[in-house]
């Protein structure tokens, strides 16, 4: 007869979310990407009750904040790369070999 294990239980990441903020907590804190972060969500939000017209210019803006966050969140991690003494490949870049035809 197979003996019952215990299942074990799964652990938390330890990496902890940043609180929710308003935008002006976000620009209180004086961080560019986190008043970016509370820009996105608030936009987000109007988006649901937003009217046809509105909807156009709201998804616009939140394109826009959206690339800006992965702007940022690039331009950090190569930061990290090289000061990790690598050299970093910008993302999404494609390294092509010569090649003669």
């Amino acid at each position: 007869m197979r003996e019952k294990r215990k299942a074990t239980p799964i652990r938390r990441s330890a990496v902890t979310r940043a609180p929710k903020l308003t935008v002006a907590q976000a620009v209180d804190r004086g961080d560019p990407r986190e008043v970016l972060v509370a820009m996105k969500r608030r936009l987000a939000a109007a988006m649901t009750d937003a009217s046809p017209r509105d909807l156009a210019p709201l998804s616009r803006h939140l394109l826009k904040v959206t690339a800006e966050i992965d702007a940022l969140d690039q331009a950090a991690e190569e930061a990290a790369a090289k000061a990790a003494g690598g050299e970093a490949e910008p993302s999404g870049s494609v390294v092509w070999d010569e090649v003669e035809l």
